[in-house]
This record gives structure tokens, C-alpha cells and sequence, in this order.
């Protein structure tokens, strides 16, 4: 997996098929090949670029920063695109990676030919769960147990498998200055705007033409994707490609089997998409 060196931090990345530059960016906090079946996919007409985000699969952890931890993600992307020679791009992404998407999309227009969206995170119980599992839950662990703790924490001690130089990063770092930033990027996880991050007048400023899959279960509700749709002036939303009914059937405990299931749905939506824009231009 090739990588580069992106304000400080090693991000690695992978490229599949050629021509116009498409890049994905998945949910959670999961590494860039979550997004494979959907990229191999695409693959077959674009380029498609999957990245490990800083402090996620086998890129660097870095934790300091004066900005969001989902704005540092856009900033990366943005420099990712330049050092591969892809931008501008189409940037896409489900849940986390869309939030991702919106900002580069916000913070830099000139780099977005187009966004593919879905599952749009929002609402109290995403606010609430996400940034509990994404910050508080290592909060409390480095308050009791120091930065040995975290290390030993099953997030971080895989990020230090996938990529050993991890480890001393997390353990040099004073736990206050750990506690900080983590309580930082928290911060902006709250219910008052329906779309973690972004408010509807940022939204209501991108003018990248949208393509956005409606989702609505307790992460990704109706309102945040309805809010897209509504604020963003060049955004076509599509129905939904999927019931909670069937995520439960795939199973929880499958996620290789939904992630295959979903790109087998969404994939026919975004490269219509793809190719109407394309024609436009």
C-alpha cells in the first residue's frame, strides 16, 4: 500500500482502474478498504482512490491540531489529491466519510467535481454514541490508566498492529495534552445542528453538484439527509436503497456481507450520477 507524507502524519492509500479521479472515504472510523466492493466497482470507468485517515487503519496516529478531527480528515484529502495528481476530484463517502465529504466540499470548493453521499450522520443519539465511542470512551481510559492505557485499548492497540510506530507516538504524548484534544474534537458532536459538524447555512454555500442516498436509522437519521437535500443547491436525493429490516438480515455480525450488499445498490446510483456530470462537462 503506497503512501505519503501529509502534515506529519503517513497516510496510506491504494488506487484501483484509471481516468476520471474518484475518492471514497468510509464510516466510522474504519480503514479505506472498508469501501472496496463500491471501489472496485466504480473502478471499471474511474480511478478510484481508498485512504486510511489519520489515526485510522494503518496510517499515523497524530492527536494534536487546532481543528476538528473531520477537518483535518477534509485537509488531508485535499493535500492527498494534489501529491497523487487527482485533483480535483469526485468525493464521496458513507457516514463519517460524508461528513468528510461536505467539509472538504465547504473548506475546499476548487477540489470537488462532484460529492457521492450516503448515510449522513445527526441527531441526540449519533451526537451522543459517536462521540462517546469516538472520544469520552478514551477520556475515561487515559484518566484512569495514562497513556499506557490507551495503548492497550482495543481501538489504538490495533492501530499500533497495523502499524507499530503508533505506539510510541501515544505513549510521548503528555496524558493532558491527550485528554485535551480528545475533549476538543468531542465538542463539536452535539444535537444542535442535523448534521454533525456543518450547519445548514455552511450547507447552503457548496456548490458541488450532489449525488445523496437517503438513510434513516439512529446514526444517519431522515432529518440530516433531508437537511442536505434541502440546503444544498445543486443536490439530487435518491430514495431509500434499504430498510433497517435489511441490515438486521445482513446481520451485525457480518459487515463484510453489508458492505457488499450496500455497494451492489449504491454503485448504480453514483456511476449514473458520474456519468451525467461528466457529460455536462
Amino acid at each position: 500500500m503506497p503512501t505519503t507524507l501529509i502534515d506529519g502524519a503517513t497516510i496510506h492509500y491504494e488506487e484501483i482502474g484509471s481516468g476520471v479521479p474518484v475518492i471514497l472515504t468510509p464510516g466510522g472510523r474504519q480503514p479505506g478498504n472498508s469501501l472496496l466492493a463500491l471501489a472496485t466497482d466504480l473502478s471499471q470507468d474511474y480511478r478510484v482512490i481508498l485512504w486510511d485517515r489519520r489515526n485510522c487503519g494503518a496510517s499515523d496516529v497524530v492527536i494534536s491540531g487546532d481543528r476538528m478531527e473531520h477537518q483535518i480528515w477534509a485537509d488531508d484529502l485535499v493535500q492527498l489529491l494534489h501529491a497523487i495528481d487527482a485533483f480535483p476530484a469526485y468525493v464521496g463517502g458513507t457516514s463519517a466519510g460524508a461528513r468528510a465529504a461536505l467539509l472538504v466540499a465547504l473548506r475546499h470548493p476548487d477540489a470537488v467535481k462532484g460529492l457521492l453521499l450516503y448515510s449522513v450522520s445527526g441527531g441526540e443519539y449519533a451526537a451522543q454514541n459517536l462521540g462517546d465511542s469516538y472520544y469520552d470512551e478514551f477520556v475515561r481510559v487515559a484518566e484512569k490508566d495514562g497513556m499506557a492505557g490507551v495503548v492497550e485499548s482495543e481501538f489504538w492497540s490495533e492501530r499500533i498492529a497495523e502499524n507499530p510506530s503508533n505506539k510510541q507516538r501515544l505513549l510521548n504524548m503528555a496524558v493532558d495534552d491527550f485528554i485535551a484534544v480528545m475533549r476538543y474534537w468531542r465538542s463539536d458532536f452535539t444535537a444542535e445542528q442535523s448534521v454533525i459538524g456543518i450547519s445548514e447555512s455552511e450547507l447552503r454555500t457548496i456548490s458541488a453538484p450532489t449525488s445523496l442516498i437517503y438513510v434513516d436509522d439512529l446514526t444517519h437519521t431522515g432529518t440530516a439527509n433531508n437537511s442536505v437535500a434541502r440546503n444544498l443547491p445543486d443536490c439530487e436525493q435518491h430514495p431509500a436503497l434499504w430498510t433497517r429490516e435489511d441490515t438486521d438480515s445482513w446481520g451485525a455480525d457480518a459487515p463484510e456481507l453489508s458492505r457488499e450488499k450496500q455497494a451492489a445498490l449504491v454503485a448504480p446510483v453514483f456511476r449514473d450520477f458520474l456519468a451525467q456530470v461528466e457529460s455536462r462537462e
